[in-house]
């Protein structure tokens, strides 16, 4: 019975080597993976900054673009307005340009909207003389019929 017990401390022995290699391979095993997952994380991070920073220039795209919009529709606007100035009917301009007579109508409203003189002189005159970004905010200055000085 004496030669069982070195021949079990043996096997304990083996046991044990073999669990320690078990052992390594599975702490190894686990290193891997948590190198996978930080390098998985910080992809995921890259990308989701790349994407908020993308948004961004879009949100500031769609607002040039909505800027661009507006001034060409104010020019087209404006186009309509002279045309009607100089005697062209609502159908006639719409004909000469190719677009819709609602789409004459609604331009020429808009001219009135954004436009205090409400002549046919004054409209006109005003379109030629005034640039864009004036238009809309400058006031026409009272006439006065009278001298009222007391001279």
């Amino acid at each position: 019975m004496a030669a069982a017990t070195p021949r079990r401390a043996v096997k304990m022995i083996d046991a044990r080597k073999r669990a320690r290699e078990l052992s390594a391979g599975i702490a190894e095993r686990h290193q891997r993976l948590l190198d996978r997952a930080e390098r998985f994380l910080l992809a995921q991070e890259k990308t989701d900054q790349q994407v908020r920073a993308i948004n961004a220039r879009i949100k500031d795209l769609h607002a040039e673009v909505e800027e661009v919009r507006l001034a060409g529709q104010a020019d087209l606007a404006r186009v309509a307005a002279e045309m009607a100035e100089l005697g062209c009917s609502r159908k006639e301009i719409a004909e000469r340009l190719g677009v819709d007579p609602a789409e004459v109508r609604r331009l020429l409203a808009a001219v009135r909207r954004n436009d205090p003189v409400r002549t046919s002189a004054g409209r006109v005159s005003r379109l030629q003389s005034v640039e864009p970004e004036e238009a809309s905010t400058e006031r026409p200055q009272p006439v006065t019929l009278f001298d009222t000085t007391g001279d």
